[in-house]
């Protein structure tokens, strides 16, 4: 079955008891509501007759890819074919009333008994911070000067480039916010103060008026505009910082540190928890698991999604290199060992890495974030992307990277176009020669995040939509003479964000959630009007377990080998995802035969089961590299995520009271396995046993990551001030534009910006009956009409 079916309370065995479940995950029954299609004259229009809906009600006919997450199962869908008035087939989408409000969990504040810390106090552990800061820098000072840096080309220089970004700013704010889990260090100490105190009584004392004042961040004016920021500062008028490039992220559950402030977490018993590569060698597999249900356009989608979302940033040092950890010298010699630096330890007996000698894999901690309240409290994480799907990814994270990407061809020719260059006789984004690239002949590609290089369909994907702004640009141009370059770009940047949320939520998040984890979260979009359910109380910011263990499901999803095809439907080659190496990009025809192979080929099932190139031999194709689960389950403890055990509790599951009943919640050799492992339940981490969960019904994920997924997705809805659905803001698309947005899908994303002839229209799922593959020129994939558009009122 491809959509989903039934929520927590029916799932897994009974597991979930309703009087466990929060308020927030409880589906409401209610009436079903007549929806009115809206018309909009001198316009393309959806045909849409009346007709009976599975569910019994009055339904509207209307094409498949406009309301497939509307359906509870492939079975209704299959048998909800309908006649539209044009003589069409199209389904019978079932009229629901716009899902309930809903509101995440709170936890409530208990007032926390402190002693009497002065504001001497307070400077004297700032002082001792900011000396703590300055002794690490003499010892990167002295790494570089006996060449214990990491070396070009190495898997874990590539690690490293994963983390690129504004390197100077980056080691100014992992400065300023170590010096602040420095000074809480001292505090904790001198007075001896409880983890409660540490974490709750802490965050009332001000950095301000001590001597590390300058290490808070600065107030952001904010104009009044339609358009979004780059760096996502000003989305929320009250707290302009929310969302924004480099601020941490937030979180729903307290940080489980070993002290309550910085060490990473221990076990139960105090002692050290399993090898995070241990974990990953023994618990997974790498076997070849096709799914059943989705394309590997769904797991490129996943990936490019996320990385539109968070990029953590690491340590590095102060003279921008990067720093190593596995080094023999540094290994003899402990002294040298970068306290950044936290290394995932390799058994003697490991199937892989044995036969090269190797004991220790390379991991350095995120940096420390300064707390935005400029407070005393624990280490934080920070985030170099906006938190908003805004395509931050396409065009930068920062006005300045936005700008070098703009094609600004001068005053003969206004365009609002992204800059672009002719690769394999197609346009194709911009080559940049100074981006870390391992392909010798063909350079990488430019976009608005260095990643984007990390194999070769993610960078198609940015290709595709490098190609749609500037399809808008022209369209719109066409339709607005007179718009400058600045709006014209504004203006197709606005539009095709829209896009994006409206794809992920209409056909992404409902494979992924399941269409009852949708409702109940007040995910599904409205099929017509305006929305008025933001909330500007609410912060949107990238939930810290979100970014860092259950957004990185997608790596099971990998297909190890990827398929092309040409325009007649031969398989004619097969390329393995390499690293940093887009040069198949740059041959003729191999844009489109990718794109074919994207939607023939499934990706690989949501399971325990990870391509051997993911777990042993990442950032390096021949020979020994690294291992991503164990990098996830290791950066896990760095950010002191709480235990999965913690997490259920918080999704409204039952705790689990031995590892006995891991069994009744995922395979039972994995489970097993678990046991072997850690030496209580409550010791297993969350990313591994969120992988290894039975899926929901119709669902990608399992209840774990599904709550954890959809309390993010609902914040991103409901606390994004830009938000493409919502009425009532400078920012609104009239209700003439919704209705073309509506329209919108991948396939036909793919249609207008490739050579592919046909599509079936719904992209992530593979061909079937009621998914049938379509010719792009015919008007079953929808197309959406920018008339609308015509004399938009703009903003100068």
């Amino acid at each position: 079955m491809l959509f989903p079916v039934i929520f927590f309370f029916t799932i897994l065995f009974s597991e979930l008891q309703p009087s466990r479940v929060h308020d927030h995950l409880r589906v409401r029954r209610q009436s079903p509501l007549k929806e009115t299609p809206m018309v909009f004259p001198d316009m393309e229009e959806v045909s849409e007759n009346q007709c009976i809906a599975y569910d019994g009600g009055v339904g509207l006919c209307r094409s498949a890819g406009l309301c497939v997450f509307r359906f509870d199962s492939v079975k209704d869908l299959e048998e909800s074919a309908c006649t539209m008035d044009n003589g069409k087939i199209g389904i019978c989408c079932p009229s629901k009333p716009p899902p309930s409000r809903v509101s995440g969990p709170n936890r409530p504040e208990s007032p926390v008994s402190m002693p009497d810390i002065s504001s001497t106090d307070l400077d004297f552990a700032g002082q001792e911070g900011r000396s703590i800061v300055q002794r690490i820098e003499q010892l990167e000072a002295e790494l570089r000067g006996r060449g214990l840096v990491v070396q070009k080309g190495s898997a874990e220089y590539y690690l490293q480039a994963q983390f690129d970004g504004d390197r100077r700013k980056i080691w100014e704010l992992g400065r300023d916010g170590l010096t602040g889990v420095e000074a809480t260090l001292r505090l904790v100490k001198t007075f001896q103060l409880t983890s409660m105190q540490s974490q709750e009584g802490l965050k009332h004392f001000s950095l301000v008026n001590t001597v590390i004042a300058d290490t808070c961040p600065k107030s952001l004016p904010c104009p009044t505009t339609k358009y979004r920021t780059s760096d996502g500062s000003c989305n929320n008028l009250r707290h302009p910082e929310w969302g924004k490039t480099f601020h941490m992220y937030s979180r729903v559950l307290p940080p489980r540190y070993a002290d309550g402030i910085n060490e990473a977490r221990l076990s139960y018993d105090g002692g050290p928890l399993p090898s995070a590569r241990e974990v990953s060698q023994r618990a997974f597999a790498s076997e070849n698991r096709p799914s059943r249900k989705v394309t590997v356009a769904f797991a490129l989608w996943a990936q490019f999604l996320a990385y539109d979302l968070s990029l953590t940033g690491v340590t590095i040092a102060g003279n921008g290199d990067a720093i190593l950890c596995c080094h023999p010298e540094i290994q003899k010699n402990a002294r040298l060992l970068h306290p950044a630096c936290m290394p995932i330890h390799i058994l003697d007996d490991d199937p892989y890495f044995r036969k090269y000698r190797r004991s220790c894999m390379h991991f350095l901690r995120s940096i420390a974030a300064p707390r935005p309240d400029c407070t005393f409290g624990p280490r934080e994480q920070l985030n170099q992307m906006t938190a908003y799907i805004d395509g931050s990814s396409i065009y930068g994270a920062s006005e300045e990277r936005t700008n070098a990407l703009r094609s600004y061809e001068g005053d003969a020719i206004i365009s609002g176009k992204l800059k672009w260059s002719i690769a394999g006789g197609e346009d194709m984004l911009p080559t940049n020669k100074s981006l870390p690239c391992a392909s010798k002949n063909a350079p990488c590609f430019a976009t608005g995040d260095k990643r984007s290089n990390q194999n070769v369909l993610l960078t198609l994907i940015h290709g595709v939509m490098l190609r749609e702004h500037n399809r808008l640009a022209d369209r719109l141009s066409s339709l607005n003479p007179g718009w400058s370059d600045e709006i014209l770009f504004r203006e197709a940047r606005r539009l095709l964000c829209a896009q994006l949320q409206h794809i992920t939520y209409t056909e992404f998040l409902p494979l992924l959630l399941g269409n009852k984890v949708m409702s109940s979260y007040g995910l599904s979009p409205k099929l017509s009007g305006y929305s008025f359910d933001y909330k500007a109380d609410l912060n949107a910011a990238i939930i810290n377990s979100f970014a860092t263990a259950a957004n990185r499901f997608g790596h099971t999803l990998v297909q190890e080998d990827i398929e092309m095809y040409s325009s007649q439907g031969a398989r004619h080659d097969e390329s393995t995802l390499q690293k940093f190496d887009p040069s198949l990009l740059h041959r003729k025809d191999s844009f489109d035969a990718l794109i074919r192979g994207t939607l023939r080929q499934p990706a690989q099932a949501f399971d325990s089961h990870v391509s051997n190139q993911l777990r042993n031999q990442l950032f390096n194709d021949s020979g020994y590299g690294l291992d991503i689960i164990a990098l996830n389950i290791q950066r896990g403890r760095d950010h002191g995520l709480p235990g999965y055990n913690e997490w259920r509790e918080y999704c409204g599951l039952p705790r689990l009271r031995n590892f006995k009943e891991l069994e009744n919640i995922m395979d039972s050799s994995v489970a097993r396995n678990f046991s072997r492992l850690y030496g209580n339940v409550d010791d297993v981490d969350l990313y591994p046993a969120g992988i290894a969960e039975n899926p929901l019904p119709d669902a990608i994920l399992g209840p774990t990551f599904a709550c954890i997924v959809a309390e993010q997705f609902r914040r991103l809805k409901l606390g994004d001030r830009f938000w493409y659905e919502n009425g009532g803001m400078e920012s609104s698309f009239s209700e003439a534009q919704l209705h073309e947005i509506r329209k919108v899908t991948l396939s036909r994303l793919l249609c207008d910006n490739t050579h592919v002839e046909a599509i079936q229209l719904v992209a992530f799922v593979k061909q079937a009956t009621w998914n049938p593959t379509e010719n792009c020129r015919d008007g079953k994939i929808l197309r959406m009409n920018l008339t609308p558009w015509k004399n938009e009122p703009v903003w100068t």
